[in-house]
């Protein structure tokens, strides 16, 4: 007598839990191939902070600090700020639940320093449990070009300080001089003389100003502050504007134009805008 069993299902189904399992390989694989071939620094640490997966930059990273610093773990040739300072930021996360962004700095054993922007952010697996992933990104030659760029504003903002001061100083004695010269008995074609290098002096003390208060502004460092109003009438007589060729314009209300004002601090000699023509 001969019994037979049927396991045909039986095959299909251990069939079909192969090529799943080989399909979660092939799947793991290529995850694991695409975070190995990002030049980023990436990472999960648990709760307790141990590392629990590292990609081939980070681990590359690891072994260059501990071989310079001849320690046996990259922790230990770490700061105890930097250290500090990176659970504290995972702790954040896990107790948040919220992404975060941070700039710090590594100092290595022979004296290189680098700079790293680690994005955060909580990783929860299928079991309720959160991690920290990390994302650290080497933005030394940012950082660098940074210091250069803010060290050559600085050093720019000194120039034109110390040219706009040693220009002011005897720029404001020739202009004092050129007032006490004024007062002297002087006949009509000297006090004109006098008038054009006080009107000109004025206009280049101006011109320095201006020069002055754009390296402020550049460097935020210029501050708001009360300035005096002088009052400027832009018409002349007739509500004619000054030098104005038209003729027969006046102002709507007939008679001189309002007087307009303008900070004290322009000076004499500024240019005016010009003004719309009254029909």
């Amino acid at each position: 007598m001969c019994y037979g069993l049927e396991i045909t299902t039986q095959r299909q189904a251990e069939a079909r839990s192969r090529e799943s399992e080989e399909q979660v390989l092939a799947q793991q694989t290529f995850t694991n191939l695409v975070l190995d071939l990002n030049p980023n620094l990436i990472w999960v640490r648990d709760a307790q902070g141990n590392t629990v997966f590292e990609n081939a930059r980070m681990k590359a990273a690891r072994a260059n600090i501990q071989e310079q610093a001849g320690t046996a773990t990259m922790e230990a040739a770490l700061h105890v700020e930097e250290l500090k300072a990176a659970a504290l930021a995972d702790q954040e996360v896990l107790a948040t639940g919220q992404q975060i962004t941070s700039i710090t700095s590594v100092k290595l054993k022979n004296g290189e320093e680098r700079w790293y922007q680690t994005v955060r952010c909580p990783l929860v697996l299928a079991g309720g449990q959160t991690q920290v992933l990390g994302v650290s990104t080497d933005i030394t030659a940012l950082k660098a070009a940074q210091q250069e760029a803010e060290a050559s504003a600085s050093a720019r903002e000194n120039f034109l300080a110390n040219m706009s001061h040693e220009i002011r100083t005897p720029l404001n004695g020739v202009l004092g001089m050129t007032s006490l010269l004024a007062k002297t008995g002087l006949n009509d074609q000297q006090r004109n003389y006098t008038a054009v290098i006080q009107h000109s002096g004025r206009h280049l003390l101006n011109v320095v100003n201006d020069v002055l208060d754009m390296a402020k502004i550049t460097s935020g460092k210029l501050e708001p502050g009360p300035v005096g109003l002088q009052p400027v009438r832009l018409h002349g007589p007739g509500g004619r504007a000054p030098g104005d060729a038209g003729a027969g314009k006046r102002h709507p209300g007939g008679g001189h134009a309002p007087a307009r004002f303008l900070p004290a601090a322009l000076g004499a000699g500024r240019l005016l805008p010009a003004q719309p023509d009254f029909d």
